[in-house]
C-alpha cells in the first residue's frame, strides 16, 4: 500500500455574477486508487452562504461518479467521503441494522471540480489523498 498526494486539481476561475459565478475544470491525467480524504482550499473571497464545490469523476475512462458535494462552505477543510458497500443483490451492508457499511472510493479517470455559487474569480483548488 503507497499513499501520495495529488493536486492540486483548480476549478477554474468562476465567472458571473457576485453569489452566482460557476466555473469547472477536468485533470489532465486519469487518478487511480482509492480515496482517502480529500482537502479543499479555496482561493479568493468565495462567500460561505452561497458557494458549493463537487468533486467528481470525468466518465472519460469510466462512468462518471460524484465523490461529493460540499455545499454552502468557504471554510479550508478536509474531508472523508465514503461509500456504502451492498450485498450481491444490491441491498445496503449494515453492521446491526442501524450503522450503514461504508468503504473508501476507488477510482480511476480524470477528476472534474466544479465551484458554483461564487463570486466572480473566485477558484478552488481540491487535494487527494489516495492509497495505491
Amino acid at each position: 500500500m503507497t499513499i501520495n498526494l495529488v493536486g492540486p486539481i483548480n476549478s477554474g476561475l468562476a465567472v458571473g455574477g457576485d453569489g452566482v459565478a460557476t466555473a469547472n475544470n477536468t485533470s489532465d491525467h486519469i487518478i487511480s486508487g482509492r480515496i482517502i480524504a480529500l482537502d479543499i482550499k479555496y482561493n479568493a473571497t468565495p462567500p460561505g452562504a452561497t458557494t458549493d464545490v463537487t468533486i467528481a469523476t470525468a466518465g472519460n475512462a469510466s462512468p462518471a461518479v460524484t465523490i461529493t458535494t460540499i455545499t454552502d462552505s468557504a471554510t479550508a477543510k478536509r474531508y472523508y467521503p465514503r461509500d456504502t458497500v451492498h450485498d450481491k443483490v444490491g441491498a445496503d451492508l449494515t453492521y446491526d441494522d442501524t450503522r450503514l457499511v461504508s468503504e473508501s472510493i476507488p477510482i480511476n479517470d480524470n477528476i472534474k471540480i466544479t465551484i458554483a455559487g461564487a463570486n466572480a474569480d473566485d477558484n478552488a483548488d481540491v487535494y487527494l489523498l489516495m492509497e495505491n
